[in-house]
C-alpha cells in the first residue's frame, strides 16, 4: 500500500534510517495547533549542497571514497542542560516555569518548551540496535528543530556540532564535535541547522520518538509535493575520517 492510500493525518511508511534502524512514520501533521506556525523560523534558507565538494549529500552516500587520512576519539559527556546549550536543550523540570493549566494540583507538574518548524510535520519511531560508535556523516535540518524522546527506558549518544561551526576541508570542523550520553529518562532537542549523527543505540532494542518533517527526503515513500529539501549531509567516513567515540 503507498502512502497516499493513508489519510493525512495517518500516513506510515517504512523506511531504513542508515545502519541504526527501521523507522516507523506515524502520524503526519501539518498544523501543530495553538499558533505553532508562529513559532517558525525567521527567515531559514535551505542551505544548498556544496556542488563542489564530493562528500556533501542530500543523504545518499558519495560514490567516492579515501583512504583514511584522520583518526579521533571523541570524548563522551553525559548531556545536561548546561553542557548541550550549544545545541538543544534537555527537557527537565529545571529553570522552566511550571505551568498553571492543570485540574490536579499538586499531582501533576506541567512544563513547555518551543518546538519550530515550518513545514509539515511528522513523527518517527525508530527500533534502534548496537551499530558501534563510528560517526558516519554529520546532517542538519534548516527547517526543523529536532527531538529526540526515548521510549523505554535506554539511552543513547549522540554526535553533534554547532549550527555556526566552521568548516574545515568541507567539514565541520573536528575541534566543535561533541558527543554526549543522553539517558533513557532524557529528551533533547536540536535547534534548527544543528550538525547531528544520527542516534547510536548504547544497547540493542533502543525505541526513540522522533520528530521530522515531509521535506526530509529519507522519506522515500512520501513525496515531497514541491517542498524544499531540507537536509545536508557531510559524509566523513568517505572523506578520509575515522571517527568514533571514546567509550
Amino acid at each position: 500500500m503507498s502512502s497516499e492510500s493513508f489519510p493525512t493525518t495517518e500516513r506510515r511508511n517504512y523506511r531504513k534510517l542508515g545502519a541504526l534502524a527501521t523507522a516507523i512514520a506515524l502520524g503526519a501533521f501539518s498544523d501543530l495547533g495553538g499558533g505553532a506556525s508562529a513559532l517558525a523560523i525567521a527567515g531559514a534558507e535551505s542551505s544548498p549542497v556544496p556542488s563542489d565538494n564530493p562528500f556533501a549529500t542530500t543523504g545518499e552516500a558519495p560514490t567516492e571514497v579515501r583512504a583514511v587520512h584522520t583518526k579521533r576519539k571523541l570524548k563522551v559527556e553525559t548531556v545536561n542542560p548546561d553542557n548541550f546549550a550549544p545545541f538543544g536543550w534537555v527537557m527537565t523540570p529545571e529553570k522552566r516555569i511550571r505551568q498553571s493549566r492543570n485540574a490536579y494540583g499538586d499531582r501533576l507538574d506541567l512544563y513547555c518548551d518551543a518546538f519550530a518548524r515550518d513545514q509539515p510535520t511528522e513523527w518517527f519511531l525508530l527500533d534502534g540496535q548496537n551499530r558501534g560508535t563510528r560517526v558516519l556523516f554529520l546532517e542538519r535540518h534548516q527547517h526543523l528543530s529536532q527531538t529526540f524522546i526515548p521510549v523505554g527506558g535506554k539511552g543513547f549518544y549522540m554526535v553533534v556540532a554547532p549550527a555556526t561551526c566552521r568548516e574545515e576541508n568541507g567539514f565541520p570542523a573536528l575541534d566543535e564535535l561533541r558527543a554526549f550520553f543522553v539517558p533513557g529518562d532524557s529528551v533533547i532537542h536540536l535547534h534548527s541547522g544543528t550538525w547531528h549523527e544520527n542516534p547510536m543505540p548504547k544497547e540493542d532494542g533502543t525505541r526513540l520518538l522522533v520528530t521530522s518533517h515531509a521535506a526530509d527526503p529519507q522519506n522515500l515513500d512520501m513525496p515531497l509535493k514541491g517542498l524544499p529539501l531540507d537536509v545536508e549531509r557531510r559524509w566523513f567516513k568517505h572523506g578520509g575520517y575515522d571517527l568514533a567515540l571514546a567509550i
